[in-house]
């Protein structure tokens, strides 16, 4: 008995068995591409959201800008630009419209033979502004708009 007290005491325990693999789904890579793929399709959402507005501002100019140059009808063009007003009014309060952006749309909503390619040109403008303002609303909505009114400054500038 002294004799297996002492062998006891010299020879290690066996070590335990190994444990089994983890399922995949409680592996960390897999935990940290969940996280990723929430985080990506959340921004994606929120960026989305953000642009909504100004890319149907900018589809909305795009289509009265084909539409115009589609009829030369005056009061199909007077419709027009009642409709591209109301769309910027949105975004753009008419009170903050600079005089050289303001009187050309009141010309064409209210005069009685609207000018087609003066729509044309303001939708135009409108659109790129729009497009410039969806560019700018990945990073915040105020940069947008502050974009929005200074391309559309520049444009009612440029204007003849």
């Amino acid at each position: 008995m002294d004799r297996l007290a002492a062998l006891a005491d010299i020879l290690p325990p066996q070590p335990p068995a190994p444990l089994p693999p983890l399922p995949w789904w409680q592996m960390p890579w897999a935990g940290w591409a969940l996280a990723a793929a929430l985080l990506f399709v959340a921004w994606g959402v929120l960026a989305w959201r953000r642009t909504r507005v100004w890319t149907r501002l900018q589809r909305q100019a795009h289509a009265v800008r084909t539409d115009s140059a589609a009829t030369a009808e005056s009061a199909a063009t007077a419709s027009a630009a009642t409709q591209l007003a109301a769309a910027l009014r949105e975004q753009w309060p008419e009170s903050d419209w600079p005089q050289t952006m303001r009187t050309p749309l009141d010309d064409l909503r209210f005069a009685p033979r609207p000018d087609a390619a003066r729509l044309r040109l303001i939708a135009l403008g409108v659109e790129r502004a729009s497009a410039r303002a969806a560019r700018a609303a990945w990073w915040s909505p105020a940069r947008a708009q502050r974009r929005f009114v200074q391309t559309l400054r520049a444009a009612a500038l440029e204007a003849p």
